[in-house]
């Protein structure tokens, strides 16, 4: 005896799913929905950087700080390097005008970047190091920037 049901498949499912979710973004196109969803957004976060924002620089420098590793010899060319060089404004700290890095503790945390260099040694980078280009402090008893 077969008791096999006689269902839709899951392809045509799918398709269907597909097709509502494209035509529902069509019709919000049409009727100018994403310029009233982008403006009201806009005006929400006029006064202050949203927390995506925030946690996408932080990925964004945790990135750069990966990116150093094994990357120098010595540490004299490290304040030319994405990691140093990289500048934000957030809003959070009371000065919207002034420039952030990402050393600066309110993008890591507090949680200094930490990289090895290729000849094996762990170091810090912080402000200091970022701004005097090399001179990085031993992990554990190096220069953690603010």
């Amino acid at each position: 005896m077969n008791t096999r049901g006689q269902g839709l498949s899951l392809n045509f499912i799918v398709k269907i799913i597909l097709a509502v979710l494209v035509l529902s973004t069509i019709i919000i196109l049409f009727t100018g929905g994403i310029s009233r969803l982008s403006s009201s957004l806009a005006q929400s976060s006029a006064g202050a950087t949203s927390n995506v924002e925030i946690t996408a620089i932080r990925s964004q420098c945790t990135q750069y700080c990966l990116s150093m590793d094994n990357l120098l010899a010595t540490p004299q060319n490290a304040g030319e390097l994405p990691y140093c060089t990289t500048v934000f404004s957030l809003k959070e700290d009371g000065n919207p005008n002034d420039e952030d890095h990402c050393y600066d503790t309110i993008v890591t945390g507090g949680t200094a970047c930490q990289v090895t260099l290729s000849g094996g040694r762990r170091t810090s980078i912080g402000q200091e190091e970022c701004l005097s280009g090399g001179s990085f402090g031993q992990v554990g008893g190096g220069t953690v920037g603010g």
